[in-house]
């Protein structure tokens, strides 16, 4: 198998070389790695040449990762087996206006639901390449890229608007446990109870919030895949040379009356309403799980997996559940990476490389 795979990556090497000149030359680029320009040439070289384009894939995408640390389009391979999304180095053109259309689009949203009675709070998710900037390799994050953070961070704040900085708060408890995902591009549980715990001191003010007793319980651990590591297009070769899967431990909340009830919120008031994206809606970060905890309340979540930022907030707002029980929070989380762009950031190729949402 080593032999094969040796005797592949080298003749797979061979050829670009003698296609594309040569490859130390192309590396002195950055630009051309980052974007994933090189793999896509190879790509398009290598598979045009030989017939049996399953294995040549493997054997290209294995030559790629284990000689030259590189991936497809949409992946950067950072140190002892980090992956990140090339989505989060990518900034709009004009970048201030693009976060002031969000951040007025975040306002707007605001005040629709102050005249419902009902509290905003946002969680916006900062960038795993930020937090973890130890683990980028030979790689850096752009200075623009961490300017996004900040424009957004001060327009809310200057609109009165409740919005922790995240990335203040997971990159002091990295040292401790990781809070991203190795090979995805969502956090930990650890990072999300991180956030979850700067969230719920943020909104504590809200004293009229109907608490429970819950109980967060540790589930059976899950050995995780992250959607990173299709961009590796490592083929059959995926389980030999692929990063090893995450670990996850999710959590799970449950409140004194769910055994009681068949409908949680069926006769009581909606504490909290979290509204978002991927990070919120797959259980598996138990970011919802998280945040009932340390909120003392339950939690109707309502994100959606797929739709962008803006999408499910739409949704909810036209929502029966808010029309006719109003929570007295609404937990807003909201990816940094998609709002340097307003909503325009949402277009599907832009969401393509991290392929979440």
């Amino acid at each position: 198998m080593c032999a094969i795979l040796t005797a592949g990556a080298v003749s797979s090497v061979a050829f670009f070389v003698h296609q594309r000149g040569s490859f130390v030359q192309a590396t002195r680029f950055p630009g051309y790695v980052l974007e994933g320009k090189l793999t896509a040439d190879l790509d398009s070289a290598y598979e045009e040449a030989l017939p049996v384009r399953g294995l040549a894939a493997g054997l290209y995408g294995a030559a790629s990762y284990v000689l030259f640390g590189e991936g497809r389009p949409g992946v950067l391979i950072g140190a002892d087996g980090w992956l990140f999304t090339t989505e989060e180095f990518e900034t709009a053109p004009h970048l201030e206006g693009g976060v002031g259309r969000s951040v007025a689009r975040i306002v707007s949203v605001r005040d629709r639901l102050a005249r419902l009675g009902v509290d905003l709070a946002v969680a916006v998710v900062p960038a795993k390449a930020a937090v973890h900037g130890e683990q980028l390799g030979g790689h850096r994050f752009p200075d623009r890229a961490w300017q996004r953070y900040d424009l957004v961070l001060r327009g809310l704040a200057a609109h009165g608007i409740a919005a922790p900085d995240l990335r203040a708060r997971l990159i002091a408890a990295k040292a401790r446990q990781p809070m991203y995902l190795r090979t995805d591009t969502h956090w930990s549980v650890a990072g999300a109870s991180q956030a979850a715990r700067a969230v719920a001191a943020a909104i504590a003010r809200r004293a009229d919030m109907p608490r429970s007793e819950v109980t967060l319980t540790a589930q059976e651990p899950v050995d995780h895949e992250g959607d990173l590591v299709k961009f590796l297009a490592l083929g059959p070769f995926q389980q030999a040379l692929g990063p090893e899967h995450d670990r996850i431990v999710p959590l799970r909340a449950r409140t004194e009356s769910a055994d009681q009830a068949a409908d949680l919120f069926g006769e009581v008031p909606i504490p909290v309403a979290l509204v978002g994206t991927s990070y919120s809606a797959d259980p598996t970060w138990s970011f919802a799980a998280a945040l009932s905890a340390e909120l003392s309340a339950d939690v109707l979540n309502v994100a959606a997996d797929g739709l962008g930022a803006f999408r499910p907030m739409e949704d909810y707002l036209a929502s029966p559940e808010l029309r006719d029980r109003p929570p007295a929070v609404v937990v807003w989380e909201l990816p940094e990476r998609y709002l340097d762009d307003g909503p325009e950031s949402e277009e599907p190729a832009r969401r393509a490389a991290g392929g979440t949402g």
